[in-house]
């Protein structure tokens, strides 16, 4: 029977098996660099590889296993072999306050995400209320979001404003992809310039090592920052925990 066109012939001597090895591997490469798969995608498993190509699946895992090597693929247990995700290079620096998440994610070649998981209204505790300048007890907005590059999440970040400097905001106001820090220029006039923040590492809740995809007990980078708007007014008290792999932070 003659084999399907595209399909590569594995029969060939003992002498040549590098070769075929070299191919499946080449397929692979091919394949992934098509406009179909991005960063974090998964690839075809052994069994469908091996039909589309015609090598055993031997042949296939051996393949697939120098490139994990190599660090072009990366395995996840029972759910497969991915493309490695995007690594968000946050910078630590003055300039690091001037953009939003999303747009760091784009310099890192990422798809921004986000999901709202909280926006609440409440009375400032007393170390809230130190962080952001206001007095215990004032109104404030706790906004609580997932956020994704290429549809991975990679962090969780709570925010804490002062109600008053945002008269207005909703939770539809979050939805979607808008950057945030647009918002915040376009409608109230409010530009981010600067802030001070502390890295440091802990262990991740159940329920935040639920959302980034992490196993119980994860280490987390936490990055806790006061940004401040172009007067030097405290704009937000931030909380972020950060995915350990998909997150670096580097200074410019």
């Amino acid at each position: 029977m003659a084999r399907p066109e595209g399909m590569m012939d594995e029969s060939v001597s003992a002498g040549d098996a590098p070769l075929v090895h070299e191919r499946a591997q080449q397929f692979i490469l091919d394949l992934i660099k098509g406009p179909g798969y991005r960063a974090g995608d998964r690839i075809p498993s052994e069994r469908e590889l091996s039909e589309m190509t015609g090598i055993s699946r031997m042949t296939v895992r051996k393949a697939i296993g120098h490139l994990v090597d190599r660090g072009v693929l990366e395995r996840r247990g029972t759910a497969g072999t991915f493309l490695p995700t995007a690594v968000i290079k946050r910078p630590v620096s003055e300039g690091m306050f001037s953009h939003g998440i999303s747009d760091i994610v784009r310099q890192c070649g990422g798809e921004p995400g986000s999901r709202l998981l909280v926006f609440e209204r409440h009375a400032a505790d007393a170390r809230v209320a130190d962080r952001l300048g206001i007095r215990t007890g004032d109104p404030v907005i706790v906004m609580r979001r997932l956020r994704t590059v290429n549809g991975q999440p990679f962090c969780i970040e709570t925010t804490h404003m002062a109600d008053a400097r945002v008269p207005g905001l909703v939770a539809d106001d979050l939805l979607g992809q808008r950057s945030f820090y647009d918002l915040l220029e376009q409608r109230y006039g409010i530009r981010m310039h600067g802030g001070e923040g502390v890295i440091s590492v802990t262990t991740a809740s159940p329920q935040e090592a639920g959302l980034l995809d992490l196993g119980r007990d994860t280490s987390v980078l936490l990055f806790q920052a006061v940004s401040l708007d172009v007067n030097n007014r405290p704009m937000e008290f931030l909380h972020s925990v950060n995915h350990p792999r998909m997150v670096v932070f580097r200074s410019a």
